[in-house]
């Protein structure tokens, strides 16, 4: 991958210059795009799904409890497989309205979070999964290697919508005001 540039305006001025350029990863498709960028010691991922062009924030709803080990895919692909987190997209039709995020039973919420352009939640990953609003699930978000604190934000542009996953991925303890390094304008 060789546009790093693309999502950099997601980060304030400062935090740019210390976005590590060379464990810069990326999976561009149709439907949507995902980049993940490193910062000291924080993984963040910044997923766009460019079919999503209107709909209230009011529609992602975060869902505990779910049992998430009971879905499976007919057919799919496994991003990072074998790392931490493991992604597994579902193929056919992919989201073109707002989502929702399920979290599994060993996943917890410690603190939501919400501005007009979003809405998330800190809280320690096991398991998520994103569904469509027929409850249809069509990614999980494997993080049961090796759970994680973190968060995870529904962000919504005037065009765009995005998913944006942050975490630390050297074991180190997760900043409460992480948020603080995104420019969510």
């Amino acid at each position: 991958m060789d546009n790093i540039n693309a999502y950099m305006g997601m980060f304030k001025e400062p935090v740019k210059k210390e976005i590590d350029k060379y464990a810069f990863v990326g999976c561009v498709r149709k439907s949507d795009v995902l980049y993940n960028y490193n910062y000291r010691e924080y993984h963040i991922a910044i997923w766009e799904f460019k079919d999503i062009k209107s709909g209230s924030l009011e529609y992602s709803q975060i869902n505990t409890n779910i049992s998430i080990d009971s879905i499976k895919f007919k057919s799919g692909e496994v991003l990072n497989d074998g790392d931490t987190p493991e992604t597994s997209v579902k193929f056919g039709p992919f989201f073109n309205q707002p989502m929702s995020v399920d979290l599994d039973k060993q996943s917890k919420i410690d603190k939501i979070v919400r501005a007009k352009n979003y809405k998330g939640f800190y809280g320690v990953f096991n398991k998520l999964a994103l569904e469509d609003q027929e409850g249809d699930s069509k990614v999980i978000i494997d993080f049961s290697r090796k759970k994680v604190t973190g968060l995870f934000l529904f962000y919504r542009k005037p065009e765009s919508y995005y998913i944006i996953l942050v975490f630390s991925y050297k074991g180190k303890q997760f900043r409460d005001d992480i948020i603080n390094i995104l420019n969510l304008k």
